[in-house]
């Protein structure tokens, strides 16, 4: 499972600061989806592992 930020539209986004305000405290809106995994050749990979150790993270390609 994949989960990131919601990109939502201004009405609900709106309605979220709403929310946030009646309440009193920060939201924030996260989505999950199930993407797939994608298959890299041997030249791929290894072009992604130099970009992780370059930017000291973890990548992950999806379809």
């Amino acid at each position: 499972m994949f989960c990131s930020a919601s990109k939502l539209d201004d009405k609900k986004l709106d309605a979220i600061k709403a929310l946030e305000r009646d309440l009193g405290k920060t939201l924030v809106a996260y989505s999950c989806s199930n993407p797939e995994p994608t298959t890299l050749s041997d030249a791929e990979l290894m072009k992604i592992k130099a970009l992780e150790e370059k930017l000291a993270v973890t990548l992950v390609a999806f379809e």
